[in-house]
Parts: structure tokens; C-alpha cells; sequence
């Protein structure tokens, strides 16, 4: 495909033909957009949305993404977008190009999530559980 025409396809497949010319265009960036709104929006996932927003709106995903193409590669200081050029190299096709991203998404969440100290969600299920532990522990004394 010729820069400038116009592809067919899903925005995957778009997205994947925009990477193979070298530069992510308007498809990849829909395509990302679209990927982490499924992936933290998703009934499946909990994860907290970024600092300073209190849901996974718009722009929280939009910043979610610049996150991860800001990110520091322990190898190669810098180099946080290769997250998208390795995914590119990967995918045999736009499906897969999509479960890649998405992967890719869901393991940079959860990567943010361990490095984030307990919060009070935390604290609360903590206190919870002692809760409930404390229920059994005098009922089995009952007996």
C-alpha cells in the first residue's frame, strides 16, 4: 500500500500496514486507544485508574498510554516505545496484532500495580478479612 491510500480492513489490519511503513499513524494510535479502554474497562479487571482521575475515562486512557510509550527499557534508557515495534514484529496478522497490544496493556497494569505501594482498598479488604477470621476463630470456640 501506497503512503496515503486509504486501507480496508479492520483498524487492526490498518494498524499493522502503518507500523510495516514505519510509522504508527491515526489506525495504530484508534487501535491502542480502543485496546485500553477494553482492557480497563473490562468486568475481569480492577485496575486503579491514574493518578489524579477517579475512573477509566478518555483521557485517563490516554494517559495510561503515554505511560507505557514513556517508560524506561532497563536496557535501553529511552527506548519505551519498542513495546509496539516488538508487538508489530510478533503479529502474523491484525488479530493477533490486537491479543498482542492487549497483552501487552493488561501486563503494564499489572506491573503498575505491584510497584504501587498498599492503598485503602487494600487496607479495608485487610481489615475485612481479620474481620471474618475473628467470626470463625470464636465460633470454633463455641464448639
Amino acid at each position: 500500500m501506497a503512503p496515503g491510500e486509504l486501507a480496508t480492513g479492520t483498524i487492526a489490519e490498518t494498524a499493522l500496514i502503518e507500523l510495516g511503513e514505519g510509522q504508527p499513524g491515526p489506525a495504530t494510535v484508534a487501535l491502542l486507544q480502543q485496546l485500553g479502554r477494553q482492557c480497563t474497562r473490562s468486568a475481569r479487571t480492577n485496575f486503579p485508574p491514574p493518578e489524579g482521575y477517579t475512573s477509566w475515562s478518555n483521557d485517563a486512557v490516554d494517559h495510561l498510554l503515554a505511560d507505557m510509550f514513556e517508560r524506561e527499557d532497563r536496557n535501553n534508557p529511552g527506548q519505551g516505545h519498542k513495546f509496539l515495534l516488538n508487538c508489530y514484529l510478533r503479529a502474523t496478522d491484525g488479530p493477533s496484532l490486537e491479543r498482542l497490544l492487549l497483552t501487552t496493556i493488561e501486563n503494564f497494569l499489572k506491573d503498575q500495580a505491584k510497584s504501587t505501594p498498599p492503598g485503602p482498598t487494600q487496607a479495608a479488604g485487610a481489615d475485612a478479612l481479620q474481620g471474618c477470621y475473628g467470626c470463625v476463630s470464636s465460633a470454633r470456640q463455641r464448639k
